[in-house]
């Protein structure tokens, strides 16, 4: 009997943990596709949104870069593209 109740608790302790993993993941995730999703429409982006997407995806670098998933460095790089993109566009933008 304790040993099915000690099983129980261990199986029931391994499920939450692979859930709350499983959601910070998403949550990044969705927040990436979110972001770079902007990068296909930068003529409708004024000088304020690109600032502020910018400040976003700092903010998600981190939350990637403390990410334990096998993939996160793929997703890493492929912000610093976008981010990179929307400070030229900052750029450009105040050029003219």
């Amino acid at each position: 009997m304790r040993c099915l109740v000690l099983a129980m608790a261990i199986l029931t302790i391994f499920v939450n943990t692979f859930a709350l993993c499983d959601e910070s993941s998403e949550g990044w995730r969705e927040e990436f596709a979110r972001i770079c999703a902007r990068s296909a429409e930068p003529e409708a982006l004024d000088e304020a949104e690109l600032t502020r997407l910018i400040d976003e995806s700092e903010h998600l670098r981190e939350k990637i870069a403390n990410s334990t998933e096998p993939d996160s460095r793929v997703y890493l790089f492929r912000l610093n593209k976008c981010r990179a993109f929307f400070v030229f566009m900052k750029e450009v933008k105040k050029k003219n």
